[in-house]
């Protein structure tokens, strides 16, 4: 069982060198079961920042003190700082001189042996365990944000031009607040700030400020200290330092420094993008790769024209023999099919010209001749004079069609002894050769 623990506090809050005004706020109430210390930091208008400050830190006091030991404190934070936020915004509608104010804020409850922590804006704790610091909140900052991308360092945001611009505050509208718990041991040192003490001191000077004394003169020392050197806000403070309780855990050889969790951010655009992308691509790979598995034995290669040979699929079993490609591919082939539609064999029966050629009148006219019967007058067979008529058919091809006949004739009257002459001289050369 957790030992109880106890602890003392201190706080101080100063107006600094450079400002009129100290719109800075503190408090601290107490219940039965625990107590909470907070923090605020005021903006806006003449009177506006201080105005805003002290009606966070009085509503959140409240309700605290209203709160019930069953309810969460996480919870009770929560509530405080969204019902402070709404009555600042509703004191801000009464004159323009709250036109615009604002504050930021941090608090933490304890109870029993942990410290539950919430904040809004830049005003910050830090937790110190075994000489190191352990923990500390993140602010809603410019700075911050740029840290967190990683496009500068910590140690360039202390420095940052912007480093005092935030991102949300109580009363300028819809907030989130950071909450967070952690356990608590003795020799733990917890301090509470506004910016205007972590803008002038660093965090290791902080611890050494809270070891070397007790917590209200630590913090007026950290006041001072911060005033040394320009004092250009309102500096605000507060300290607890755990006296007994539960002994920490032993010592790591690295800090550790811890960040609140808060409520599960939302992924910015960037993140959204770069994440659906790679899902889409695995996902499109992934389909691919299904579609391929499931389809192999389906993708066949067949060329048609040549020889028709089984094409087998490595991948496939013996089970997808039966789908062949010749029996699918034979019944499609163009070839076969245009064969028979060969307009040529088609349109050779039917030349003109060759059923014409029987329509010559001439040749009918050729038993009009009655030379070739009068041709008794020949009796010499050698003679043979149909073979000089041969010799020169290739002549008469070349003539007109009309005229062979009476060619024909013409020499056979006219130059028999010729012809005779010219058939024994040919019989000679024949004999000859």
């Amino acid at each position: 069982m957790a030992s109880k623990i106890q602890y003392t506090f201190g706080n101080h809050s100063d107006v600094g060198k450079k400002r009129k005004i100290n719109q800075d706020s503190f408090g601290t109430a107490k219940n039965d079961w625990g107590e909470i210390f907070i923090v605020a930091d005021g903006m806006g208008g003449h009177k506006g920042g201080e105005v805003a400050s002290k009606i966070t830190v009085d509503h959140m006091c409240n309700e605290f003190k209203a709160a019930t030991q069953d309810t969460a404190p996480a919870a009770i934070l929560e509530k405080a700082i969204l019902g402070a936020n709404e009555s600042v915004i509703k004191k801000a509608q009464e004159g323009l001189e709250y036109d615009g104010m604002g504050t930021t804020v941090v608090a933490v409850i304890i109870k029993d042996n942990e410290a539950h922590i919430a904040h809004v804006g830049d005003s910050r704790l830090l937790l110190y365990r075994n000489n190191k610091l352990f923990f500390k909140t993140k602010d809603h900052s410019v700075v911050q944000d740029l840290v967190d991308k990683g496009l500068i360092s910590e140690s360039e945001a202390e420095t940052h031009p912007n480093k005092n611009k935030i991102l949300q505050a109580v009363g300028t509208g819809s907030i989130t607040p950071t909450i967070t718990k952690e356990k608590l041991f003795k020799g733990d040192y917890i301090l509470l700030c506004s910016d205007g003490l972590s803008g002038e001191v660093n965090e290791s000077e902080m611890y050494k400020a809270l070891k070397s004394s007790k917590p209200m003169v630590a913090c007026k020392n950290l006041v001072d200290l911060a005033n040394e050197r320009g004092g250009p806000d309102n500096i605000t403070v507060i300290t607890i330092h755990i006296e007994s309780g539960d002994k920490p855990p032993k010592k790591s050889k690295t800090p550790v420094i811890k960040h609140p969790m808060g409520r599960p951010k939302i992924p910015n655009s960037t993140r959204v993008l770069v994440i659906g992308l790679i899902l889409g691509i695995l996902l499109s790979f992934i389909g691919y790769k299904t579609y391929q598995f499931y389809n192999k034995s389906k993708i066949k290669i067949t060329i048609s024209g040549g020889p028709k040979t089984p094409i087998i699929d490595p991948d496939s079993t013996h089970e997808t023999k039966p789908v062949e490609p010749e029996e699918l591919t034979e019944p499609v082939e163009p070839e076969e099919l245009t064969e028979p539609v060969e307009p040529e064999e088609l349109t050779e029966p039917v030349e003109p010209e060759e059923p014409t050629e029987p329509v010559e009148p001439e040749e009918p006219t050729e038993p009009s001749e009655p030379e070739e019967p009068t041709e008794p007058s020949e009796p010499e067979e050698p003679t043979e004079p149909s073979e000089p008529e041969d010799e020169l058919a290739p002549d008469d091809k070349s003539g007109t069609s009309n005229s062979p006949s009476e060619q024909k004739s013409e020499p056979k009257q006219e130059s028999n002894p010729e012809q005779n002459k010219i058939g024994e001289i040919q019989k000679d050369q024949s004999s000859g050769i």
